[in-house]
């Protein structure tokens, strides 16, 4: 190993990566999302998610405008990704879309074969 190399190693091991905060609440259209209490809000009426609901419009508020995988989403909110999975991730799909349909600025479309795309 060169003396450069290892005085990088020393520097990063040194000082740690600054993370960033995980986001708890996101904006969507008119409605705001809470994450950490699992609710959607629009003026004064709350829905309460479930913790998949919550746990997939998570992830396609943190890919606003651009594709969530759906086997990365698969993966990460159920673990893995078989038919009856896919299937269910359909469904939720289908529910935040009924959840978020007071403002027609939302969309979430189906991108073929690769997953979905949350705009607003």
């Amino acid at each position: 190993m060169s003396k450069r190399a290892r005085i990088q190693a020393v520097m990063r091991r040194a000082k740690p990566q600054q993370q960033l905060p995980d986001i708890a609440i996101f904006p969507i259209g008119k409605y705001v999302f809470d994450y950490p209490n699992q609710m959607l809000l629009l003026d004064e009426k709350k829905q309460i998610l479930t913790v998949k609901e919550a746990g997939v419009l998570k992830l396609l508020c943190e890919h606003k405008g651009k594709i969530l995988d759906r086997k990365n989403a698969l993966k990460q909110v159920w673990g893995e990704s078989d038919f009856f999975t896919r299937r269910s991730m359909d469904v939720f799909i289908s529910r935040l879309r009924k959840y978020l349909s007071e403002d027609p600025s939302i969309e979430i479309k189906n991108i073929h074969s690769k997953g979905y795309v949350l705009n607003c």
